[in-house]
């Protein structure tokens, strides 16, 4: 079962999280990336819950990259806008915040 892994192989799991993100993003399909994302937020949480801080510590590392490959990749292809189309709450949001606040200073945005 996938809560096995995910409880007992973090690395591998969160790695799995990470090429099903990319493809999702490579292929054009923002609302799988989205679903990937919230996934290993899911993952963070139970770790959380479990009191294993290795593991959440991997997801939120793993969630955080995926989260700044998300806004490069988007702002490359003139897509920032299409994140509107998603919906990003509490910690995801705040997460995704940052993630454009990272992004703003390699950018051609920042003043």
């Amino acid at each position: 079962e996938l809560r096995v892994i995910e409880e007992r192989a973090p690395k591998a799991y969160a790695g799995l999280h990470v090429v099903a993100f990319k493809d999702s993003l490579n292929l054009g399909r923002l609302a799988d990336a989205h679903e990937v994302l919230t996934d290993l937020h899911g993952c963070a949480s139970s770790a959380h819950r479990r009191v294993d801080k290795e593991a959440e510590a991997i997801y939120r590392e793993r969630r955080a990259d995926c989260f700044n490959t998300l806004v490069s990749v988007l702002h490359a292809r003139g897509g920032v806008a299409q994140l509107a189309k998603l919906r990003f709450d509490g910690e995801l949001r705040s997460e995704l915040f940052l993630a454009l606040r990272r992004h703003a200073p390699a950018s051609d945005v920042h003043g």
